[in-house]
């Protein structure tokens, strides 16, 4: 192997290794970050030294453990990142809770600058607003910049989420035009949603919101897939009270979802409402619409209760429903788009954000639509992906929180990045 050069591939010509990416799926927490860590720095190359890190533990482990284990092999660097229901890498995938993956970025570049606010399970506006007020001194307009948050305020049951659309609608009042192009993840363990923290770039962290401005010189390229389907007309919301959606036209929500033949047993998860972007009545593409998953029902008020709080009385839905064929295409061509723009500026790096609930074994898909991302990328640009709850790009200018989403995003470096050594 050629520690300078990566091989040839889907994405432009051969570019330099900026990023080493290593991975795990050993059962015991130190192994697996003593593992992950050593093949990171060993795909990195000799050559390099390691300035920061972001890593993904599966929810099996105890991060303690993994973390210290990981250090020892990386040193006194940055770690960022948190836990993760799976991992993806160019050659890996999984999602059994032992999945390990680290991405180690060299010195060539700039160490980002971490911001990092707690108290997420108080009031979610407020730390965005804090979030947003230190964004705007600290980043400058359109900087590319990660965002990471534990998803869950308690695991249940039923599982209470923290409402990521309250951070976002904060920070974004406090950003003004300074507003930074967000990629993120909210955070879990797996897929029953036991729990979630993150890494934030010191040690283990709960109920927080880290962001990872990475330094000028840096761009993304983005494109996101959901494969969900309306299967309704738009309906108003005529009565809202938090996450919880008890109306829909005047009628208890459970009832109109019910003369669509939707099931409540079956709505978790697997059904969920939708709010369009822009013109409700233009082309139906996958980045014009933010999905909100159904998280659990109650039969006695006939309500159902959401991922997120930004719907509100007034707005109009449309009940949006997965199909895994629908999937595996919007992922293909989600893919293919973005491989299109993204021919020219020779990309060192890619994040894929994917929801947890897109794995096979969950929905029942013939295929992995993760595997759809490795093999359009190849070997070509080192890969790094987690399974998540919550999901988080910029659409329209905004940073949006989305459900059900796979979010592929291709980092390149300017001729000046920076770097600090």
């Amino acid at each position: 192997m050629k520690d300078e050069i990566v091989g040839r591939g889907s994405v432009g010509e051969t570019t330099q290794r900026l990023v080493g990416v290593g991975w795990s799926s050993a059962v015991d927490a130190g192994q697996a970050g003593t593992e992950a860590g050593s093949a990171a720095l060993s795909t990195l190359g000799s050559s390099r030294k390691p300035g920061w890190a972001l890593a993904f533990c599966g929810g099996r482990h105890d991060p303690e453990t993994f973390l210290a284990a990981l250090r020892q092999e990386l040193g006194d660097i940055p770690v960022a990142g948190g836990s993760a229901a799976g991992c993806i890498t160019n050659a890996s995938l999984g999602y059994t809770g032992f999945e390990c993956a680290v991405a180690v970025f060299g010195t060539d570049l700039a160490r980002p600058r971490f911001i990092l606010e707690t108290g997420l399970d108080d009031k979610m506006k407020e730390v965005g607003t804090r979030l947003g007020r230190r964004l705007a001194r600290e980043a400058t307009p359109g900087a590319v910049t990660l965002l990471f948050l534990d998803a869950l305020r308690f695991a249940g049951p039923p599982p209470q989420p923290h409402v990521v659309s309250l951070l976002l609608d904060g920070m974004h009042a406090a950003l003004e035009s300074t507003a930074p192009v967000l990629i993120g993840a909210g955070t879990i363990t797996d897929h029953q949603f036991r729990g979630g923290y993150i890494f934030d770039g010191n040690g283990v962290c709960r109920h927080a919101a880290l962001a990872i401005v990475l330094p000028p010189g840096i761009s993304a390229c983005t494109d996101l897939s959901h494969g969900c389907a309306p299967i309704s007309g738009f309906h108003e919301i005529t009565r809202a009270e938090g996450i919880v959606i008890h109306e829909l036209d005047g009628r208890p929500t459970l009832e109109v979802l019910g003369s669509l033949g939707l099931k409540p047993a079956l709505l978790p998860l697997h059904v969920g409402l939708s709010r369009k972007i822009g013109d409700p009545y233009g082309p139906d593409m996958e980045s014009v619409f933010v999905n909100r998953l159904i998280l659990s029902v109650d039969p006695e008020t006939r309500s159902v209760s959401l991922f997120e709080a930004d719907l509100k009385r007034g707005d109009w839905v449309q009940v949006m429903a997965r199909g895994n064929a629908d999937m595996l295409a919007a992922t293909h061509d989600a893919t293919d788009r973005l491989i299109q723009k993204a021919d020219t500026v020779r990309p060192f790096f890619a994040l894929y954000v994917d929801c947890a609930g897109r794995a096979a074994s969950f929905c029942g898909s013939e295929a992995e639509e993760a595997a759809i991302v490795q093999a359009t990328l190849g070997d070509s640009v080192p890969l790094l992906g987690c399974y998540t709850g919550v999901q988080i790009a910029s659409i329209t200018g905004r940073g949006q929180s989305l459900n059900r989403a796979g979010v592929l995003t291709l980092l390149s470096a300017h001729e000046n990045p920076h770097p600090r050594r």
